[in-house]
């Protein structure tokens, strides 16, 4: 997180004002309990716990920023700064520095442009906490605003967000046509950011349909533009989803070796999210490799971070996995819990892919504990959900596996 955060600095703070800062968040930092301070400290052996801190120090800084900085210039800060809080995962953090925003904005014709973003940013983070309606909400009012000053690449950001909801919540089809939507908003020489996160986008719906040829070219398209731009956020995910399409081939090496690489990112610059998706992608890895205790760790430490950023899609998600790992254990009765919460939290996020492998894997489970009725129901509503997808090959796995 540091690393992110003193890359900000650097651009809106002179290194005397960096210096009052360090010196002003220590002296606040010595009057907090023993217990509350030795709670930051890093785990030994190189690995890192994220620190309580960064809450408390996010909102240090914007208090920091506003008594250093001009109005316009502090405008500026917070739409930076909470970009970068967001992909932190501090999301409750992000949502206050966006409303602050938002309200300092949305009511003056000159910075409507700011209001828009602001409105677009809290769509983002309600997407990552799987709250639809408040999403899109915000994102449609975003669009009014990018639509009426002619900001195309504005709308093509709201295009790719909603692509972003739809492809979460398994609507392939949809997710596609935000996409190609969002596409047709850009100028291909000039937005390289937007086209290579739409080309990875794009990569990840042709990978839920096991076009693997097409989800790798839209992968290296991507990452040459995110290296160009050295953004190491992209990257990671880039080499997420790359471990995810070399996991669905079955080649476990490349895509440990691709997880591998997106978590040191991750960790050196404080990136959660994508650490914990990587986390249980590692996990469903180890299922495979039939190493059941490392697949537990890797599940479990994506939980607690999971938990942490509020990342209910991969809560959920999470469950599905250790309901796997008990099942091959042959802790069934644990197994059906993990599996049914991961089915109703799906439910609840009216997420059709992840309902439809929840399914699948309850029955699967009920069919190796010989309850056949349960098996069937569940069997019936994989196979509804996969159809609806239209992902034939899961379709197929599931009339052949049940």
């Amino acid at each position: 997180m540091r690393k992110y955060l003193e890359k900000i600095f650097s651009l809106y703070f002179n290194e005397a004002e960096y210096v009052e800062l360090k010196d002003k968040y220590r002296k606040y930092l010595s009057e907090k309990s023993a217990e509350e301070v030795s709670s930051l400290k890093h785990i030994k052996k190189g690995k890192q716990k994220f620190k309580n801190v960064d809450r408390s120090w996010i909102d240090f800084t914007v208090t920091f920023a506003k008594s250093k900085l001009s109005p316009k210039k502090f405008l500026e800060f917070l739409l930076y700064f909470g970009e970068n809080t967001i992909a932190m995962g501090e999301l409750n953090a992000a949502q206050d520095v966006y409303l602050a925003l938002k309200q300092l904005s949305e009511k003056k014709s000159e910075l409507e442009n700011i209001a828009a973003y602001s409105m677009l940013a809290l769509g983002d983070i309600y997407s990552r906490q799987a709250l639809w309606q408040v999403s899109e909400d915000y994102i449609f009012e975003a669009n009014k605003l990018f639509s009426k000053q002619k900001d195309f690449k504005g709308c093509a950001r709201c295009e790719n967000l909603l692509g972003t909801i739809y492809g979460d919540k398994g609507n392939i089809s949809r997710a596609k046509n935000h996409f190609e939507k969002s596409l047709s908003f850009l100028n291909s020489k000039k937005d390289t950011r937007l086209m290579g996160m739409l080309e990875m986008n794009l990569g990840i719906l042709c990978n839920i349909q096991n076009n693997y040829d097409q989800a790798y070219s839209y992968f290296q398209r991507a990452i040459v533009k995110f290296e160009k731009l050295n953004d190491l956020r992209r990257i990671a995910e880039l080499k997420h989803n790359l471990g995810m399409m070399f996991s669905h081939k079955g080649d476990y090496q490349s895509a440990l070796k691709e997880f591998d690489s997106d978590i040191l990112i991750c960790i050196n610059n404080g990136l959660k999210p994508t650490l914990a998706l990587s986390y249980l992608s590692k996990a469903f890895v180890y299922i495979q490799l039939k190493d059941y205790s490392m697949a537990r760790a890797f599940a479990d430490n994506s939980l607690e971070l999971c938990y942490k950023i509020n990342d209910r899609l991969s809560i959920a998600d999470n469950y599905k996995i250790k309901g796997i790992i008990e099942r091959h254990l042959k802790n069934f009765t644990d197994a059906e819990d993990y599996l049914l919460t991961s089915l109703r939290l799906n439910k609840e996020l009216d997420n059709i892919m992840n309902i439809a492998e929840s399914s699948y894997e309850l029955s699967l489970l009920y069919n190796e504990i010989g309850k056949t009725t349960e098996a069937k129901i569940f069997k019936k509503t994989a196979l509804d959900n996969f159809r609806a997808m239209d992902a034939v090959d899961m379709i197929k796995k599931a009339e052949e596996d049940l």
